[in-house]
C-alpha cells in the first residue's frame, strides 16, 4: 500500500534518499499526503536524480511549472534544466551554515573524472531560498561544464514546515557533517538537555495514543512510571506549553484537543511529554482538522 499521513506523522522530519536513475516516479503518488504534512509542520528532506520526475512526472527539460503546482507552490521549484553531457563534481553551499559537498571519485565512474551526470539544475520559486549551486571542473563555456552555478538544492517553507529538495544523490558525496547540518540548524533537530522536547529516557515510556492522527480527543497510556498519576504537558512544535493533564486513572490520560483556556488547538504535530524524577518520555500527535 501507499504511505499514508499516519505512517509518517511521528516523525517530525524525513530523509528521503531516491537512490535509482530512472524509477524515480514514487513520490508524485504521495504527493497529497506530503503536502499535508510539511503543512502540519513536518519537514522533508529529499536528496537524489530527477526530482522533477519524482513529483511531478517530468519528462522534457527546459520547464516550467505553474503557481499552483505541487512542485512550486510546496517544493519552492518552478522550474528545472538537464543535459546528459552536463558533468556535476559537486554541490557549492551558498548559504553559511551548510558545508560545501564533493563527488566520492570511488563512487563515479573513472572516465568521468571525478563526476557524475545526470543531475538536473533547479529553478526556485518566489520566496524559495538555493542552498546549493552546481560545481563542476569542466569550462562553463562547454557542454559539460554548462550548468556552473545553477541551483541544485532548494529549501523552501510551507504551511508550518519545510523542504529541502536536492537534485543529486547524496550517497555519491564524500563523507561530511551537511547532513547533521540540515538537520540541527536548517531543521531544528538539535535540542538540549533542558529542552522540553528533549530526547527521552529508556525503561519510562508513552506506548501510544488512539487515535493518531486524531480530530477532537485522544487517549495516552504510559508505561515504567512509579507513580501513575503524574502530570502530562502537552508542547507545540515551538516548544510551547499547550496543556497540562491530570491522570483520569493510573497511567492514562485523555487529551481533548484543547489548550489550558479551553480553546480548540489548531491543526498540527504536538508532543505529550512526562517527567517521572530524572526520566522522561515523549509521544508525538498529528491533530487534524
Amino acid at each position: 500500500r501507499d504511505l499514508e499521513l499516519y505512517d509518517i506523522c511521528i516523525y517530525s522530519s524525513v530523509l528521503w534518499h531516491n537512490t535509482d536513475l530512472y524509477d524515480a516516479d514514487y513520490p508524485y503518488a504521495i504527493r497529497d499526503m506530503l503536502k499535508e504534512y510539511v503543512a502540519l509542520g513536518g519537514n522533508l528532506l529529499y536528496t537524489g536524480y530527477s526530482p522533477t520526475k519524482a513529483f511531478e512526472l517530468n519528462a522534457g527539460y527546459p520547464v516550467y511549472f505553474g503557481a499552483d503546482t505541487f512542485i512550486n507552490s510546496v517544493l519552492g521549484i518552478s522550474g528545472a534544466n538537464f543535459s546528459n553531457l552536463a558533468r556535476f563534481n559537486g554541490a557549492i553551499s551558498q548559504v553559511d551554515e551548510l558545508d560545501h559537498f564533493t563527488i566520492d571519485p570511488d563512487k563515479t565512474l573513472p572516465a568521468y573524472e571525478g563526476h557524475i551526470s545526470r543531475v538536473e539544475t533547479l529553478y526556485p520559486a518566489p520566496g524559495a531560498q538555493v542552498w546549493y549551486s552546481y560545481g563542476s571542473n569542466y569550462d562553463p563555456d562547454t557542454a559539460y561544464g554548462e550548468f556552473q552555478g545553477e541551483a541544485v538544492a532548494i529549501y523552501n517553507e510551507h504551511g508550518l514546515g519545510k523542504s529541502a529538495i536536492f537534485s543529486f544523490p547524496i550517497y555519491a558525496t564524500s563523507p561530511g557533517p551537511q547532513i547533521v547540518q540540515i538537520l540541527h540548524t536548517m531543521f531544528g533537530e538539535s535540542v538540549s538537555n533542558d529542552d522540553p522536547l528533549a530526547p527521552v529516557s529508556p525503561g519510562l515510556q508513552i506506548s501510544g495514543n488512539y487515535p493518531n492522527p486524531f480530530f477532537q480527543n485522544t487517549s495516552l497510556f504510559v508505561k515504567g512510571t512509579g507513580d501513575g498519576f503524574l502530570r502530562m504537558k502537552i508542547y507545540n512544535l515551538r516548544g510551547q506549553l499547550v496543556r497540562t493533564l491530570d491522570a483520569k486513572k493510573a497511567g492514562e490520560y485523555d487529551w481533548d484537543g484543547k489548550d489550558d483556556t479551553g480553546r480548540t488547538v489548531s491543526s498540527g504535530i504536538y508532543f505529550a511529554r512526562i517527567r517521572d524524577g530524572g526520566k522522561t518520555a515523549q509521544r508525538k500527535m498529528l491533530k487534524l482538522k
